[in-house]
């Protein structure tokens, strides 16, 4: 597949093969120039406004564009109704798609309508170590219509955890991302707008906003002249596999000696226990390190032009569109040596891959 026009945080589908698209028509039994379902329901966690919120936000926004009509629900709003199909025969609803094989999987699996599951990273890097968890991905795996992974290397691992499904229904959709600057200009309000492209895939606009991360750290954190500072930048929600303590220690040791290093995390909290009981306590005790809790997409990538690098500690990922992000903007990244990764990074190329925090 070529090099794709791309807008972040999104899917778009189109007429190639091996696209979503195709693959639509596929489970819908239509010919494959025909249109898609007109009614959509996109399942994902919405409360935290975190990647998945961006991805299933521009899935919805380009067909919404296009006619159809999407109806994007959380999970704890399903969980409320308890029968998926209640849902689904009362909007009439022709197609499923949702993020995360386990966090959304577990009511897919009773779905009676076709559905297209995209593999999240922890579905397959954390969640497939637990028994408990494995019996619902599994269920909800091998009963959708099509599957879709970001990258070769999640795609082999789930081939190995799910070797009865064929590689025809699991399909490898890369993500990439596109700098509009002329969205500049625009307003951090977080309303994205709808970006549309042509021949694309898995996608993500870099827009920037009219946010000052400088201002941002000195009104809100107290930071003098933060525009001479040489800002680490992590952008994230806050859980423990996205591993944001693993370069603490080290960066607030390399503020002592050097105050104007600054290591920024941008991201919602979406573990509150893990907050509480580890990540605010190694905060309120490491200087230089300051935690910015979620910002609008808009503002996400602002803040990137304003850092010193993109820094990803996580210890596992299915692809990071962070990461992505900050290389399209020309921001150096440097990252940890894990497979989601390795499968953007060529170290000492188009960025750096670490290890160990030293």
């Amino acid at each position: 597949m070529g090099r794709a026009q791309v807008r972040p945080y999104g899917l778009v589908f189109d007429r190639q093969e091996n696209t979503p698209y195709q693959a639509v028509c596929q489970t819908t039994r239509l010919p494959f120039a025909s249109i898609m379902p007109r009614t959509l329901f996109l399942l994902t966690p919405l409360k935290v406004k975190g990647g998945n919120y961006g991805t299933i936000s521009r899935i919805r926004s380009h067909l919404v564009k296009h006619g159809h009509t999407c109806l994007l629900w959380d999970m704890e709003e399903m969980e409320a109704v308890g029968d998926i199909n209640t849902v689904l025969r009362e909007h009439h609803v022709d197609l499923v798609i949702g993020i995360h094989a386990f966090r959304t999987g577990r009511f897919m699996k009773d779905s009676k309508i076709p559905y297209i599951l995209i593999l999240g990273g922890t579905d397959v890097n954390e969640f497939s170590k637990k028994h408990e968890h494995m019996t619902v991905m599994s269920e909800a795996v091998y009963n959708a219509r099509f599957v879709i992974a970001f990258n070769e290397a999640l795609q082999k691992k789930a081939l190995t955890i799910w070797p009865n499904i064929s590689r025809g229904r699991l399909a490898v959709i890369k993500q990439e991302s596109e700098f509009e600057p002329s969205a500049s200009k625009e307003s951090d309000s977080g309303d994205e707008g709808d970006h549309v492209c042509d021949n694309a895939v898995i996608t993500s606009p870099c827009s920037v906003s009219n946010f000052c991360l400088y201002t941002c750290l000195h009104n809100n954190y107290g930071v003098r002249e933060p525009e001479d500072q040489h800002i680490f930048l992590l952008v994230g929600a806050v859980r423990p596999v996205k591993g944001p303590l693993f370069l603490v220690d080290t960066i607030s040791a390399w503020h002592k000696k050097n105050p104007k290093i600054l290591f920024v995390i941008v991201g919602p909290v979406s573990d509150q226990t893990y907050f509480q009981q580890e990540f605010r306590p190694a905060l309120d005790r490491s200087e230089g390190v300051i935690h910015i809790p979620g910002l609008p997409f808009e503002s996400t990538h602002t803040a990137m032009l304003q850092a010193f690098a993109l820094v990803n500690s996580s210890q596992s990922e299915g692809m990071s569109l962070a990461v992505l992000e900050a290389m399209q903007l020309g921001l150096p990244v440097l990252a940890r040596d894990i497979p989601g990764n390795t499968s953007i990074i060529q170290d000492g190329h188009n960025g750096l891959l670490f290890r160990t925090p030293q």
